[in-house]
């Protein structure tokens, strides 16, 4: 049987980790999973447009790198380092891994404490302010 250390436990109360059939934790969830939603295809057709989209990560990527390959060769305004708020503002939001939002932190009637529907209603409003915080931070 596996010794679960504090860490490991205190994974297991985010809500952000399972465990999986060998008892390891595995990842539920990241808060920037909703961002690849809008680029996989959900009809399954080989030839579907969509297959050929870049994750959003990705493609914000590249087009870093693309706005800066442009300012080098003087192809847009701004020298070598174009546009430089705009840069700056994709380069934090390709950034981001993950966020992690407990709103239940400042929750006074310690309701996780009484009984499994709170403490699950709890889990479910750390994972959408989780994806919610990511979201607002993505330009």
């Amino acid at each position: 049987m596996r010794e679960w250390t504090a860490s490991d436990q205190m994974l297991l109360q985010t809500g952000r980790y399972d465990l999986d059939d060998d008892g390891k934790l595995k990842l539920r969830y990241t808060a920037i999973d909703p961002m690849d939603r809008y680029v996989k295809c959900g009809c399954g057709k080989p030839d579907c447009w969509m297959n050929e989209l870049r994750p959003l990560r990705e493609h914000m990527n590249a087009l870093i790198q693309t706005i800066l390959s442009c300012g080098q060769e003087g192809l847009i305004d701004g020298g070598q380092n174009p546009w430089s708020g705009t840069v700056y503002s994709l380069h934090m939001a390709v950034s981001i891994e993950d966020v992690f939002v407990d709103p239940s932190y400042i929750d006074e009637s310690a309701s996780d404490l009484y009984w499994e529907p709170a403490w699950a209603f709890d889990k479910e409003q750390r994972e959408k302010s989780s994806k919610y915080v990511a979201a607002c931070s993505a330009p």
